[in-house]
C-alpha cells in the first residue's frame, strides 16, 4: 500500500532580530559573505538537503497549528544566532593561495564535479513521492543481529589469514550487509567491480584541530571498491566488503596524516571519476550515530522517523534507532528491491522490514 503526504503550506522564515540571542555570533565580514570550504562544495547541488520526517501520536502531541507557531518562532530564533543559514548561495569562487595550492580551485573542482549546472541550483521539492523508476523500503536491525555481523566479519577475516586493526564498527559492519545484498541483487558479473560511497566525519581525522564550536561541514566521500564475485562470495563477502570500505576510509586519512587536506579532497575527486559507471555506484548518507528518535521538540519522542532526502537512484540512508539498532532506507530499481530484501534478510539472520 502507498502513502502520501499532502504539503498544506511551504513558510520562509527570516531570522527574529527583534529578541535578544543568549549567544551574539562574530559579525560577518564587510560584503556579508561566508566562504564555502571545499568540503561544504560536496553538498551544493543536492536536490534535497537532510529531510527528516517525523510522525507523533498519543494524548501529548499539542494542536498541530500550535506545533507549527512553536517550530516556527524557535527556527526565527536559532537563525538569528546562524544567520549563513538564512542566506543565499552565490557561485563567487576566487582563486586564494594557501600553502603552495589553490584550495578555491579545489573547491572550484569539486563543484564542476557535484554541481555542473552551476550557477543554477536546483531548487528542493516539496514532493516526497519517488519517480516510478524507484523503489523505497525501510529495515530495522536490531542490536543483536548488528553484534552477531561483527562476529561474522571478524571470524571471515580470520579465515582468510587476515586480522583487524580494531573490531568494526556498527556502520562498517552495517554498511557491509548493505553493500553486500545490493551487488547480489543486481547479479552484476564476478569480474566487474562495484563501487559504495562512504561519508566518514573527519573532525578528529585532519591534521589541523577543528574547534568544537565549529559549524560546517567536516565530513570526506570515500569510494570503496570491490570485485562484484567477492563480495558475493558466501564465506568472506562480508570480510572483503568491510575490508574494502576500511581501505578506502584510511587511504583518504593518509593525506589528512600528511597534513595535506587539500590533496585528499583532489584525491577524491580522482576516485569519484574514476568510476567507469553510475550503475555500479551505490551512495550512502546519513549515520547510526544520528538519534533522530531522541528528538524531543517538547512533546516527546516521536513514533516514528522517516529520511526523505532521495538525491540518488541508488541510495542506503542509516538512522540510529532504540535499543542500539539501525533503521536502514534503501531506494534502488523495481527489478531489484525484491532480491536485495531477499538476500537482507538471509544474509543478517531476519532483516524486519519496518
Amino acid at each position: 500500500m502507498s502513502s502520501r503526504v499532502r504539503v498544506l503550506n511551504a513558510t520562509h522564515v527570516l531570522p527574529d532580530q527583534e529578541q535578544p540571542a543568549a549567544y551574539s555570533p562574530p559579525p560577518l565580514s564587510d560584503d556579508g559573505v561566508v566562504k564555502l570550504s571545499f568540503m561544504d562544495a560536496l553538498f551544493v547541488d543536492r536536490v534535497m538537503p537532510m529531510r527528516r520526517l517525523f510522525f507523533y501520536e498519543g494524548p501529548g502531541v499539542p494542536p498541530f497549528p500550535y506545533v507549527v507557531r512553536s517550530l516556527r518562532s524557535s527556527l526565527a530564533v536559532v537563525l538569528a544566532v546562524f544567520s549563513p543559514l538564512a542566506g543565499k548561495l552565490s557561485d563567487r569562487v576566487r582563486r586564494r593561495r594557501r600553502r603552495g595550492l589553490l584550495t578555491d580551485e579545489v573547491a572550484r573542482e569539486i563543484l564542476r564535479t557535484v554541481a555542473p549546472s552551476l550557477p543554477v541550483v536546483k531548487s528542493p521539492s516539496p514532493s516526497s513521492s519517488l519517480p516510478a523508476d524507484q523503489r523505497r523500503r525501510t529495515f530495522l536491525l536490531s542490536a543483536d543481529e548488528i553484534q552477531s555481523l561483527k562476529r561474522r566479519i571478524v571470524a571471515q577475516t580470520e579465515a582468510m589469514g587476515g586480522q583487524l586493526d580494531t573490531h568494526p564498527s556498527t556502520y562498517v559492519a552495517v554498511f557491509s550487509l548493505m553493500w553486500m545484498s545490493i551487488v547480489r541483487a543486481k547479479s552484476m558479473h564476478p569480474a566487474d567491480d562495484a563501487y559504495f560511497l562512504v561519508a566518514v566525519d573527519f573532525r578528529r581525522r585532519v591534521g589541523l584541530p577543528v574547534d568544537n564550536r565549529y559549524f560546517g561541514n567536516c565530513v570526506v566521500p570515500c569510494v570503496a571498491r570491490a570485485a562484484a564475485g567477492d563480495l558475493c562470495d558466501d564465506g568472506a563477502g562480508l570480510a572483503r566488503a568491510a575490508a574494502a570500505i576500511l581501505a578506502a576510509i584510511r587511504a583518504q586519512q593518509q593525506e589528512e596524516d600528511d597534513g595535506d587536506p587539500v590533496r585528499g579532497m583532489e584525491r577524491w575527486v580522482e576516485s569519484w571519476r574514476a568510476v567507469p559507471s553510475r550503475e555500479r555506484l551505490t551512495v550512502t548518507a546519513s549515520s547510526n550515530r544520528f538519534m533522530a528518535y531522541e528528538t524531543d521538540f517538547g512533546w516527546g519522542a516521536p513514533s516514528r522517523v522517516e529520511l526523505m532526502s532521495l538525491f540518488a537512484r541508488e541510495l542506503v540512508m542509516l538512522l540510529g534507532a532504540t535499543d542500539g539498532g539501525v533503521q536502514v532506507t534503501v531506494t534502488l530499481c523495481p527489478e531489484h528491491m525484491d532480491g536485495f530484501e531477499s538476500h537482507l534478510q538471509r544474509l543478517s539472520g531476519r532483516g524486519d522490514e519496518a
